[in-house]
């Protein structure tokens, strides 16, 4: 084997482990928009029959997510 095949698959695998690290990135962002749309239609929907419990989930998944929004204004 010579030094430019050994270079090509070097340069491949650094290529492939590049691509690897944006498709885990993008997969994160995304799994966050999911989790971020569901505490949200979770703490803006109610119904008549809320019971405490019910008003108590609402409050805490708004409360978490201001907290992820606060976090992510002053993080980025």
């Amino acid at each position: 084997m010579d030094n430019l095949s050994f270079s090509v698959i070097i340069f491949l695998i650094l290529i492939l482990f590049f691509l690897y690290n944006i498709l885990t990135n993008i997969k994160k962002v995304v799994d966050s928009i999911k989790f971020i749309f569901l505490l949200l239609i979770e703490a803006t929907t109610f119904s008549k029959s809320d019971t405490l419990s019910d008003k108590t989930n609402k409050l805490l998944c708004w409360i978490i997510l201001q907290v992820m929004i606060i976090i992510w204004y002053y993080k980025g």
